[in-house]
Order: C-alpha cells, then structure tokens, then sequence
C-alpha cells in the first residue's frame, strides 16, 4: 500500500499539479467538447488530492465519497472509449503509465473521503 509521508503527499501534489497542467495545455491544442467533462471531474479531484495532502477540509465529505468511485471510473472509461484517438496518437503505454501515476490520487481521495476522521470532526 503507499505509504507515503505528509511531505511526500505535498511533493505529489505539486508533480500532479504540474503534470495536470501541462496534460491540458496539450490537451486544447486538440479541444473536443469531451474535455470540458473531463476538467470537471479531475480538477475537483486535485483539490480533494491537495485537501488529503494538507490535512484541510475542502468542501463537503459527501462529495469525496463520490469523487473517490467516479474519478478512477471516469479516467478509464475516458481514455479508453470516449477518447480512442489517444490511444492511436500515443499507443496505450503512455495512456496506462498516465492513469498509474493517478493510483495515488485515487487513494488518497479514497482516504480523504472515509479515513480522515480528525479533518471532517474540526467544526472549523
């Protein structure tokens, strides 16, 4: 299991953020309306992801016991059948070396979302 430090969550973070940015700035070169879907659940997914990472409460938890199922359900179905072209611009390594980079996004949304107790009992 990844067992990552705060920092180590931190520096993750700050890799996905960039890499995020760079994947859209690509992205629009090549714009599709299917992307607008997209920003709309990985962005928030990012700030469930830096939530975990900094230990603040983003939100409402209801909502990242829901992103936590969607967001990797929606990167799969995504690349593979709603963007197939990537997988014939770049082939299917680069797309699944992409989506496992995101694995410890979706822990930590999944952590974020059920094992974060001492986060969403702080009234504040």
């Amino acid at each position: 299991m990844l067992r990552f430090t705060r920092r180590g969550w931190k520096i993750y973070c700050a890799f996905l953020g960039v890499w995020l940015l760079v994947m859209y700035i690509v992205l629009t070169g090549h714009f599709r309306l299917i992307y607008i879907a997209d920003v709309s659940i990985t962005l928030p997914s990012y700030l469930g992801v830096l939530g975990y990472a900094f230990e603040t409460k983003i939100g409402w938890r209801g909502l990242w016991q829901v992103l936590c199922f969607v967001f990797p359900g929606w990167d799969l179905v995504f690349n593979f059948l709603l963007s197939p072209e990537s997988l014939n611009d770049v082939g299917i390594l680069p797309v699944a070396i992409g989506i496992l980079l995101l694995v410890p996004a979706y822990v930590a949304l999944w952590r974020y979302a059920f094992r974060c107790f001492s986060i969403w009992s702080n009234p504040g």
